[in-house]
């Protein structure tokens, strides 16, 4: 490689965003070419992330950590919200097929399926019981409204289920360890 094509190389370096640069840097030596690696640390020395080899892998190191712990803590969009609710589907799919990294985008996408399934519940009991009121004796079977009438028993158990178990992960998410500054210390 020669001069010029370093030193664009340097100034491209130089550019990057931190984040990206600190990943390179933790890649291990010997995967770059010869020389590469060199102007990757002198980006990082003239950026102040430090002056010996040792101290700027560290440094790259907590930065990536730091990148990583930002993504990881990254709320679902309120667009994402509405199509999980009104789609329960999708946040199931979504849920499952999210990095693990995004634990709570993961735990907001189950909220809101759960949301979405219980709503979808609603208008099922609501539906049944127009039906129950609005249907005259000729229109349908007693066995028929029997079963009817079992049907909105166990959709509105399902409701009450799926608000007892809402309830409690919102408690379980509002629950804050005790720390010597919160207890008035």
């Amino acid at each position: 490689m020669n001069t010029k094509e370093k030193q664009e190389l340097l100034e491209r370096y130089m550019q990057m965003p931190e984040e990206e640069l600190s990943e390179m840097l933790t890649i291990n030596e010997n995967e770059y070419e010869n020389g590469i690696y060199q102007l990757l640390l002198e980006a990082a020395k003239s950026r102040g992330l430090g002056t010996e080899k040792k101290e700027i892998i560290d440094k790259a190191s907590s930065l990536q950590q730091k990148a990583k712990e930002k993504i990881a803590s990254e709320l679902l969009t309120p667009k994402q919200k509405i199509i999980f609710t009104i789609f329960p589907g999708l946040a199931f799919w979504y849920s499952i097929f999210a990095p693990k990294e995004w634990k709570q985008r993961q735990r907001e996408a189950n909220r809101c399926q759960w949301v979405g399934l219980r709503n979808y519940f609603v208008l099922g009991l609501v539906c049944g019981i127009f039906l129950l009121f609005t249907l005259n004796e000729n229109q349908i079977t007693p066995e028929d409204k029997a079963n009817l009438i079992f049907t909105c028993i166990w959709v509105t158990l399902g409701i009450i289920g799926i608000s007892v178990y809402l309830h409690f992960q919102n408690k379980k998410q509002n629950k804050k360890p005790i720390t010597k500054q919160s207890s008035g210390r």
